[in-house]
């Protein structure tokens, strides 16, 4: 049974102020390379580089945003985790290595809390020291702290552990406001990420030990001292407002993954078992050997046999020995039901997505392990009576600086990413893909083919695979094939914008100017919220003769996105020389392209051209002809030849007083 250590319970001490600082500083200094880090491609994109919502910043549109959507993004519902990386974007822009630094600083609280948690509940120094490092510095945590669209893992373990030490205060005192903290502080962790919808029963785990607040009216026993008796009703009474909580979120979570077609309903439920038995035993594998890492481990359909049969008889083996352990202790106990019963939502049992397992899923429960690897070990050295504790915790906290820093420099862009899931996995698809996207990328487009159509070989029905494959054709000039590759897409999700909008953009490519438009039209009702759909939008039906329907699209692109010069200067250029009076608004046109200007540098003949007969409409022609003349000496320095002639045509025109018009369609 684990003792109390009576002078940290009673008296202050400087120790674990100086273990918290050196666990800190460490935990810094080993993740400060994330600062070189870049954005991945996988996630990254939909949570922070290509969301328009969270690239402006803390807006209300965003914040209602945040809260009102479950989200369309591949994603689920998870309101605080966008305001972070709103405020992120707010404060510093989409610079990737701010955003890394502040996934660095969540995970430096994160440990401070796992250390005063374990302190509060067990009193042993030492011990929770132990954890808390292996916490910090573990190579299995590089995923979620090197991966920026793992805030949300890093915010809801901050509030569930924020909840906890509420919740340890409350069994001490109970104090009514403890408990509605407790209560409060769970709705945060569940906002951030809807993962640790099981934390009520862990509560009640620890009610029995080691905070041993369930009655025990057996003659002699022990009873806590520390924490309030309660029957054991009243401690299940205690979780009912808490598991409302959790009922709600997982109502949440399910309808939010099923409208984006996380849920997969045609695995059947023997298949989710095996894979929950392999996933356990392959966690604790890699908390024990930490090697053979991916950021996405493939689900392989049918496990074999004796993977199966051997992950259950290691988990079997385990169970029988703690079991028999809480005989002398029962915090390995303790830390394998934590374990246990904090995986469970990510565990398989409701398969979400394509994964059998992912490391950032033990972000939380994998204190757990550490909890029952530290207590066991400690007690059989305890029992050998060999001084070698400090000399064993020093070379794992050794190893574990070395791991974590190599894990870290696999993290430091997609290519040595995916290259590592490639290496570690087998028939990984969805590493194929995000592999040759990297590739693609870096121009590297031969290369890039083959592993879009190796994903495709393992997947044929991977859209992903073949919608980056069409960007191949297209990058290579090869529109017909592009459009074959995007055709054949759609028909395997008809639902896809992104499908829609690329076929429409090759059908343009390929003089079908009515068929991209009808294309457009359709990712339009399915997304009507992306700026660069509505900017294609626009173009599409200028080039179709329709002059107020691209007005209007250029006027909601820049409505969801002000900083665009393309879709400034197009809406410019429309408002200066449309044939038809009605139309045209030579005032807002000069405001639209010396905006699209500024934001230029003023370096762009084409730009420059829009501004000058925008000045022209407006009857600014002395302002016209000197941007003409600007216009017309760039192209001549840059050797574009067409814009120059262009450019010269319309300079003489102003300098006779006249607006230049041109019919739609050119």
């Amino acid at each position: 049974m684990s003792v109390l250590d009576k002078n940290i319970l009673k008296s202050p001490s400087i120790a674990p102020i100086l273990i918290a600082i050196g666990i800190g500083v460490l935990t810094f200094i080993v993740y400060l390379p994330v600062v070189y880090h870049g954005f991945i491609i996988y996630d990254d994109p939909d949570y922070v580089t290509l969301n328009p919502y969270v690239l402006k910043g803390l807006t209300a549109d965003g914040i209602k945003w945040a809260f009102t959507q479950l989200h369309g993004e591949k994603t689920y519902w998870h309101p605080l985790t966008w305001l972070s990386h709103m405020l992120d974007c707010q404060l510093f822009g989409p610079k990737p290595g701010i955003h890394h630094l502040i996934n660095v600083f969540f995970h430096i609280i994160n440990s401070f809390l796992v250390f005063a948690l374990i302190l509060k509940l067990t009193g042993s120094l030492g011990k929770s020291a132990m954890i808390s490092v292996l916490f910090a510095l573990h190579p299995i945590q590089v995923e979620t702290v090197a991966w920026i669209s793992e805030r949300k893992n890093l915010l809801t373990t901050l509030f569930a552990l924020l909840c906890l030490l509420s919740y340890v205060k409350y069994s001490k005192t109970l104090k009514t406001k403890f408990y509605l903290l407790t209560i409060f502080l769970f709705m945060l962790c569940l906002m951030a990420k809807p993962a640790l919808t099981p934390l009520p029963f862990l509560m009640l785990v620890l009610d029995f030990y080691p905070l041993r607040r369930i009655k025990n009216n057996k003659k002699g026993s022990l009873v806590n001292i520390q924490y309030s008796q309660v029957s054991l009703k009243r401690a299940i009474l205690e979780k009912i407002p808490l598991l409302i909580v959790t009922a709600a979120s997982c109502a949440i979570t399910i309808f939010a993954h099923k409208s984006i077609g996380g849920i997969v309903h045609s695995m059947p439920l023997s298949m989710r078992i095996e894979n929950v038995i392999v996933g356990y035993a392959t966690y604790l594998e890699k908390a024990i050997v930490p090697t053979g890492f991916a950021i996405i481990y493939p689900h392989p359909g049918v496990w074999e046999r004796t993977i199966v049969y051997g992950s259950l008889v290691l988990l079997i083996v385990v169970s029988i020995y703690v079991l028999a352990y809480s005989k002398r202790d029962a915090m390995p106990l303790i830390g394998w039901l934590w374990f246990l019963g904090m995986v469970v939502p990510a565990s398989g049992i409701v398969q979400a997505g394509v994964q059998s397992m992912a490391l950032r899923f033990i972000y939380f429960p994998i204190i757990g392990l550490f909890i029952m690897i530290v207590w066991i070990i400690s007690g059989v050295l305890d029992r050998i009576k060999i001084p070698i504790s400090k000399i064993m915790g020093g070379i794992v906290i050794c190893v574990c600086i070395v791991l974590s820093s190599n894990q870290l420099m696999v993290w430091q862009d997609s290519l040595t990413l995916f290259e590592q899931a490639l290496k570690n996995t087998k028939n990984n698809f969805i590493a194929h893909c995000n592999y040759g996207l990297a590739l693609y990328y870096r121009g590297n487009l031969t290369e890039a083919k083959e592993h879009f159509l190796d994903a495709l070989r393992i997947y044929p029905r991977f859209v992903e695979a073949r919608l980056n494959l069409g960007l191949v054709f297209e990058k290579e000039g090869d529109y017909s094939s592009a459009e074959e590759q995007y055709k054949r897409a759609i028909e395997i999700r008809p639902d896809l914008p992104f499908g829609w909008k690329s076929l429409a953009g090759v059908l343009n490519e390929l003089g079908k100017y009515d068929e991209a438009l009808r294309a457009a039209l359709v990712a339009e009702k399915i997304n009507p919220n992306d700026p660069d759909l509505q900017f294609t939008l626009g173009y599409l039906s200028s080039r179709n003769n329709k002059p107020q329907d691209a007005i209007m699209h250029y006027r909601k692109s820049l409505a969801l996105n002000p900083n665009q010069p393309a879709v400034l200067n197009n809406l410019a250029w429309l408002l200066s020389t449309l044939p038809d009076d009605s139309l045209r608004n030579g005032k807002e046109a000069v405001e639209l392209a010396e905006k699209a200007n500024a934001l230029i540098g003023g370096k762009n003949v084409t730009i420059l051209g829009t501004l000058a007969a925008a000045y022209a409409e407006a009857k600014r022609f002395d302002d016209a002809i000197a941007t003409a003349q600007k216009a017309v000496q760039l192209a001549e320095a840059t050797n574009q030849k067409e814009l120059l002639e262009k450019n010269t045509k319309l300079l003489n025109l102003y300098k006779e007083a006249k607006p230049y018009r041109e019919p739609l369609g050119n």
